[in-house]
């Protein structure tokens, strides 16, 4: 299982995506951390170079719906809707029916545990194309 950790945009807050890499390196997933900062086209494209099987973004200030619809539609346009997206932070409870709805895996919001993740993600089917 190989995951990639970033942070999309402008927000530096990047104390709980780190703890999620750590956590998920620490269960024996392969994790390769982009950091704060990044940008859509970015993610996407290591994620089809590193060949990953999944994308967990942190979000700390809000803007999660319009990030990830860019996102999916990136990740679907290069044929790589076959990865897994899941999200964490503060999420606002408003958008999480529509970052359903635009295929997130899962959501995890403050309090959410690292054993629930990390139990998420290591359950996830490895699909290729």
């Amino acid at each position: 299982m190989r995951v990639i950790t970033a942070k999309i945009g402008p927000d530096d807050h990047f104390r709980g995506i780190t703890a999620v890499s750590y956590a998920l390196r620490d269960a024996g997933v392969d994790v390769i951390y982009l950091g704060c900062g990044q940008r859509v086209d970015g993610v996407v494209a290591a994620a089809e170079q590193e060949d990953v099987d999944v994308i967990a973004l942190g979000f700390h200030y809000g803007g999660a719906l319009e990030t990830i619809r860019r996102l999916m539609e990136k990740l679907r346009a290069g044929g790589l809707e076959h990865i897994s997206v899941i999200v964490g932070g503060m999420i606002e409870p408003q958008v999480i029916d529509k970052l359903r709805a635009e295929g997130v895996a899962a959501i995890y919001p403050p309090g959410s545990s690292l054993e629930s993740i990390v139990e998420f993600v290591r359950g996830l089917p490895t699909v290729k194309p």
